[in-house]
C-alpha cells in the first residue's frame, strides 16, 4: 500500500467517523451551546481529511505512469500500533501518564527510525539527551493539559492505575 492509498484510507476513516460522531452531537442533551464546539472541531476533521483526499486523488491523475510500491512503511506501521495501545492504555493505566509516554517514545522512535544509516550513527552518542528533550516537552503538555482542563475547565480525563 502506497503513501497516496493509506492517506485516502485514513482520510476517509476519518471522515466517516467524524460525520458520525458529528451525528451523534445532536443527541446531547442540555444547552446548545454545549454542542457547538464539538460540531466545529468535527467539522473542521470533516474538512480537512476531505481535503487531504482530494489532494492525493490530484496527485493520483498527476503521477499515473509512476511505478508505485505496495509496502507500508514500518514508521506508518509503528505510528498506528503505538496510537491503537495509546487509546486502550490511556483508560487502563491513565490519560496523563499514558499521554507523557506516547510524547516521548513516539517522536524519539521514529525519529531514529527514519535517520539514515550515518545519522543514526552519529545519534547513538547523544541518545539521551534527544530522550530528555522528549520527556520534557511531554511532561510540560501533559502539565498544560492538566492545568487548563482538570484545574480551569473541570473537566476530567480517565483515571487509571497511575492516575
Amino acid at each position: 500500500m502506497t503513501m497516496q492509498r493509506s492517506n485516502i484510507i485514513v482520510g476517509s476513516f476519518i471522515l466517516t467517523v467524524s460525520f458520525l460522531l458529528f451525528l451523534v452531537t445532536f443527541t446531547f442533551e442540555g444547552r446548545q451551546l454545549g454542542r457547538i464546539f464539538p460540531q466545529v472541531i468535527l467539522i473542521l476533521m470533516m474538512v480537512f481529511s476531505a481535503v487531504l483526499i482530494l489532494k492525493e486523488l490530484i496527485k493520483r491523475t498527476r503521477s499515473q505512469g509512476e511505478a508505485r510500491s505496495s509496502v507500508i512503511p514500518m514508521t506508518t506501521l509503528f505510528a498506528m500500533g503505538v496510537a491503537f495501545v495509546y487509546i486502550f492504555a490511556s483508560f487502563i493505566v491513565g490519560f496523563y501518564v499514558t499521554t507523557a509516554l506516547t510524547l516521548t517514545v513516539l517522536p524519539f522512535t521514529l525519529g531514529y527510525l527514519m535517520k539514515t544509516e550515518g545519522e543514526a550513527q552519529e545519534i547513538r552518542g547523544r541518545w539521551s539527551v534527544a530522550l530528555m528533550r522528549y520527556f520534557l516537552i511531554a511532561f510540560g503538555f501533559c502539565l498544560i493539559v492538566y492545568l487548563s482542563f482538570t484545574s480551569i475547565l473541570k473537566i476530567h480525563f480517565p483515571d487509571g492505575l497511575l492516575m
